[in-house]
Order: structure tokens, then sequence, then C-alpha cells
């Protein structure tokens, strides 16, 4: 999972702080609101415990992504986030 996430995930970030001046304020908010998710989640697939668990498996791994799916599912639950609309 953090292979195919870390890197979008920072991109995604990157360009809500880049393109902060651009938004509406509506859009500011939500953005602000999946930014500070996305810190979370990159903050999840940084953290050592997170190879380790990775690497032995079983049920605390299953915990830790447990945890990442629940922030995206709260960041998707904010609503579109798209480079079309922060670019």
């Amino acid at each position: 999972m953090e292979e195919l996430m870390y890197e979008p995930l920072e991109d995604m970030n990157q360009l809500i702080t880049k393109n902060r001046a651009k938004l509406s304020k509506e859009d500011l908010n939500r953005y602000k609101t999946q930014s500070q998710i996305i810190k979370q989640v990159i903050s999840k697939f940084g953290d050592p415990k997170w190879d380790l668990e990775e690497k032995s498996g079983g049920a605390n791994f299953n915990i830790c992504q447990k945890g990442v799916i629940d922030l995206l599912t709260k960041m998707q639950d904010c609503g579109p986030t798209t480079k079309r609309n922060l670019g």
C-alpha cells in the first residue's frame, strides 16, 4: 500500500500548498482538511513501526492498514481533490 500511495499523497500535499492562493474559500477549507489527513497518512508510512509490522504481518499490521484506510476514507468523504482543480 505504501509503495502505491506515498508519492501521490506527497505530490497532492505540495499542490495544495502551492496553489492555496488560487482556491475558493470552500475549496481551501476542504483541501486544508485533506492536507492534514494526507500528513497523517504520510506520517504513518514514515513510522519505522510500519515497516516492522509489514514484515512481520499479522494482526498488528492489519490494524496499521485499517488506520490508513480509515484516514483515506475520511479524506474521500471531504469531497474531490483533483490535480485539475489545483493546477
